[in-house]
């Protein structure tokens, strides 16, 4: 097998945030080079566009992280552009405000299928390129601009709560393989007559701590209203 030791670091980020541009200034000035994977393309194209003006070297991939074929063809063209994989970064949640009683069968499964499942699709094409880079690290994030963090529905914390069961899992199995398992938690921040959302340095930070210490559990603000 070929070695990928020659070719330049890279960090997938599956459902990109705006928040996200200065970490990936960051990972640039360290040689580093990223590659963003979202159902939008209109969103990839506009951070693409972003990234490469600033000379943030990138690539887009766009898939449905819910349909195995999709990620599986968003992965081979990946893999093409660059066959070193050093990070996943899963980004992507699915918002519900249903209480248990209201719940349907197809809105739990919906909710599943990107905040669990979708994370599934993108590890099982991920883990055997961060294996054959010698090891890696997969960092799920949880909460932030697109998650409310209080008053969320059972479908949203019963994903949650599966999500960290497989998370805990994975990371006993794969410490051998030195591919670690993080999940970075955003919260919100308590000040004088309420709490604020996190702001995208606040959140910058938190991400840029996790991929540079690697920690089971990394949590930005506080997570009052949330499922620990």
């Amino acid at each position: 097998m070929e070695s990928v030791s020659g070719h330049r670091p890279t960090t997938l980020v599956v459902g990109p945030w705006l928040e996200f541009l200065s970490v990936a200034r960051t990972l640039s000035r360290r040689g580093e080079q990223v590659a963003l994977m979202s159902r939008s393309e209109i969103r990839l194209q506009q951070l693409r566009t972003q990234m490469e003006g600033e000379g943030i070297p990138c690539q887009s991939f766009a898939a449905d992280v819910t349909e195995p074929d999709s990620v599986l063809k968003a992965f081979t063209k990946l893999s093409q552009w660059s066959p070193r994989l050093d990070r996943l970064i899963y980004n992507k949640a699915a918002i519900s405000s249903e209480q248990a009683v209201q719940l349907t069968e197809s809105e739990l499964h919906r909710v599943m299928g990107v905040n669990l499942f979708g994370f599934v699709n993108c590890f099982q094409f991920a883990h055997p390129m961060l294996k054959r880079n010698g090891g890696g690290t997969a960092i799920i994030v949880t909460g932030g601009p697109t998650v409310p963090p209080t008053e969320s529905g059972v479908a949203q914390e019963v994903s949650r709560a599966a999500l960290r069961i497989y998370a805990v899992a994975l990371r006993k199995e794969l410490l051998p393989e030195n591919i670690f398992i993080c999940e970075l938690l955003l919260g919100r921040v308590s000040e004088r007559g309420g709490a604020r959302d996190l702001r995208p340095e606040e959140i910058a930070a938190g991400l840029l701590h996790v991929v540079d210490h690697r920690p089971d559990r990394y949590l930005v603000g506080q997570l009052s209203g949330m499922a620990e």
